[in-house]
């Protein structure tokens, strides 16, 4: 069964370059990065594929691992915030891996929404979007130097 965003990671016993370790578990309260790259040598031992068929992230019937270059973003509660798929002649992008984390740690922390290309978006900048659903006085947008393009369109530094 594929995992989806929004899952809970599944709890998988797995034998690393350091021992043998629970997932998610062992990075309960802390975001956690899963990659996968079926040609280095594994941090986690999958030599069976196993635990890729489990993820979603390899189709049993499939004799190439074509789809396992993925990336799963796990936050601190274990649940599945971000799934990302490569196909074997891209190489992963680290720095939207590192935008995603640091937009995901914004939101959970202050509401705050990060805009596409975000913090070098063409319209905002390094500035934030304040989702729809946050209504504001005009004198909470004169205070907050909150920029409101339209209702749903509202955009402001972070701090």
């Amino acid at each position: 069964m594929k995992v989806l965003i929004t899952d809970t990671f599944p709890t998988i016993e797995v034998t690393t370059t350091q021992g043998v370790i629970t997932l998610p578990d062992e990075y309960a309260g802390h975001w956690f990065v899963f990659f996968s790259h079926p040609g280095e040598f594994p941090i986690i031992d999958d030599e069976h594929r196993s635990i890729s068929i489990q993820l979603g992230k390899l189709r049993a019937d499939q004799a190439e691992s074509v789809t396992a270059r993925s990336v799963i973003v796990v936050d601190p509660h274990g649940v599945v915030r971000t799934i990302l798929e490569y196909p074997k002649e891209l190489g992963r992008n680290m720095d939207e891996i590192v935008r995603i984390l640091n937009g995901l740690q914004l939101f959970d922390s202050s509401n705050l929404m990060a805009p596409a290309n975000w913090p070098h978006n063409e319209i905002t900048g390094d500035q934030v979007l304040i989702p729809p659903s946050v209504k504001l006085t005009a004198a909470q947008v004169d205070e907050q130097h909150v920029t409101q393009v339209s209702d749903w369109f509202r955009y402001r530094a972070t701090a």
